[in-house]
């Protein structure tokens, strides 16, 4: 059956980051150690909570300044966090061509709102090419959990066996092609424009 629909992972597939990186810009913010830091977003479970929408952000704010002992503003913690992106440039061309040729594409990603409005704010590309946008923090659940994975197929409004999608995960894809999606694991975006030419996806790449 054809493909109607994409949709595209954000970190490590439209963006690399670095989680480190963000540490330690925390760090420098929030007078405390960049391992301290970490252990609060990540062992602790507080980026997964911001993330997954359970807590907003100033809730994250709150609880990263009790548990830290800093007292960074608001402003100034989001910012650490969120400045750790750059393009995949490789994927633009394809991004691009898709986009063209009016093919509809949507972001199936785990993020939290401090993330998102970074880079959708710096990188006009997610909207002008992108039709939908299906985040955890909206969704209440983060990939491989099934339900943000029906969300997507309900924005898309076709059967699942012709939404195609492409994560960094090998458990995010799995979770895809559970829910009847067409799931590939991203590699390299040569590799991506082989999986959709494979797929009979017409574009000028």
């Amino acid at each position: 059956m054809a493909i109607g629909y994409l949709y595209f992972d954000l970190g490590k597939v439209l963006f690399d980051f670095d989680h480190e990186i963000g540490c330690q810009q925390v760090a420098a913010v929030s007078d405390c150690s960049a391992e301290k830091v970490h252990s609060i977003l990540f062992e602790a479970g507080l980026e997964d909570s911001f993330e997954t929408g359970l807590v907003d952000a100033a809730e994250f704010h709150q609880q990263f300044c009790q548990s830290s002992g800093g007292s960074p503003s608001q402003a100034e913690l989001l910012n650490a966090c969120s400045s750790i992106f750059s393009l995949n440039a490789p994927m633009m061309p394809l991004i691009g061509q898709l986009a063209a040729v009016g093919f509809p594409m949507g972001i199936l990603s785990n993020t939290c709102s401090a993330h998102w409005e970074h880079v959708f704010k710096r990188f006009r590309f997610l909207e002008d090419n992108f039709q939908d946008y299906i985040l955890s923090y909206e969704s209440k659940s983060m990939k491989p959990d099934s339900k943000i994975y029906l969300d997507a197929i309900k924005t898309a409004n076709l059967p699942a066996s012709q939404i195609f999608f492409i994560d960094d995960k090998p458990e995010n894809v799995e979770g895809a092609i559970a829910a009847g999606l067409d799931a590939v694991l991203y590699t390299t975006a040569q590799q991506a424009i082989q999986d959709l030419q494979d797929r009979g996806v017409r574009f000028n790449l």
